[in-house]
């Protein structure tokens, strides 16, 4: 049995450096992890777990449409 795993650094969370939304960004990962069908999807550089100090929260596992999440 083969496992894929997949590491993508989604950089501010896909917000630009003055914390604005950047849906053009998460559309294109939607996409790529779409393409790629991880079987596991690991985020870096993500605002998760609830809103961070600029109010800012992102349900990456509903985002994805992945069945479980968790908090690293």
């Amino acid at each position: 049995m083969r496992i894929k795993i997949m590491t993508y650094n989604i950089y501010r969370g896909f917000h630009s450096k003055k914390h604005v939304f950047e849906p053009e960004r998460l559309a294109l990962a939607q996409q790529i992890v779409v393409d790629e069908n991880p079987d596991v999807l690991c985020l870096t550089e993500a605002c998760y777990g609830g809103l961070n100090k600029h109010g800012i929260s992102m349900e990456y596992q509903n985002l994805f449409k992945f069945p479980f999440g968790c908090l690293g």
